[in-house]
């Protein structure tokens, strides 16, 4: 189920957030979306899951979207609802739950938890966990929907490495088993050349460049948009490796 943006546009208020962003997006590949900080990363995302007035079109399949085929997981997932994890992750199948939750749909949350590898959390309060521990779980909310499109915005920021590691492993693995249409915000440029199937760069509400992973990221590209320098290293296990040493020097006027 393929996912097609045409004449994507965006504005707060008088200010341009997007600028008609094309994409088409296949099933089965996980692309990253890559930039630095107000390029429009979030918002683009935003638009996709129809939580955010826009210019333009988003189809499914040819179809109109649906928001119950879109799992979405935002940036902040700082939380005060004194809800367990079981509950938060309950909530990705809202659309389902009757007035008593059955058994399946426990074991469907149990099964998610656990690939995620944090089924031991599931009686504890949101507020008890670190910041690493609800992105987990936040992640498990947008997976347990079973949805055809993902849309992940900064889903390792608070990890550490291993959790880094399995969360991309896991998102990639499922984007493959279920046909998914994947798009995760990132700002881990090496993580994104090792685990994506499609690299997006963006800047100033605009695509930059549109590439797969294979062809990696050049360093033009990468000073350009993030403007700083960098060197392009190369690892024996994990290939291609940008290394940012300095930021370009500003240009301040009198």
């Amino acid at each position: 189920m393929s996912l097609v943006a045409r004449g994507l546009s965006v504005r707060y208020g008088a200010r341009p957030a997007l600028h008609s962003i094309d994409l088409d997006l296949l099933p089965g590949q996980l692309v990253a979306l890559l930039g630095p900080n107000g390029s429009g990363k979030s918002t683009l995302l935003r638009s996709i899951a129809g939580l955010l007035p826009h210019e333009g079109v988003v189809t499914l399949a040819g179809e109109p979207r649906h928001s119950q085929r879109i799992g979405y997981m935002p940036q902040d997932t700082s939380a005060t609802a004194a809800l367990t994890v079981m509950e938060t992750v309950l909530l990705g199948r809202v659309e389902r739950l009757r007035w008593r939750v059955s058994d399946e749909e426990i074991a469907a949350v149990a099964s998610v938890l656990r690939r995620l590898g944090i089924e031991a959390l599931a009686s504890r309060g949101l507020r008890e966990l670190s910041g690493g521990q609800r992105q987990l779980v936040f992640l498990a909310q947008a997976l347990v929907a079973e949805p055809s499109v993902l849309l992940l915005d900064e889903p390792i920021s608070a990890l550490d490495l291993r959790h880094q590691l399995e969360v991309m492993e896991t998102v990639s693995a499922l984007t493959r088993e279920r046909g998914l249409v994947t798009l995760v915000v990132l700002h881990d440029l090496n993580a994104a050349t090792r685990h994506a199937d499609r690299l997006l760069l963006m800047r100033e509400g605009r695509l930059h460049m549109q590439d797969s992973a294979e062809s990696g990221l050049s360093l033009r590209d990468v000073e350009a948009v993030f403007d700083i320098e960098a060197e392009l290293l190369s690892g024996q296990r994990v290939g291609q490796v940008i290394a940012p040493w300095r930021s370009r020097p500003r240009l301040i006027s009198s």
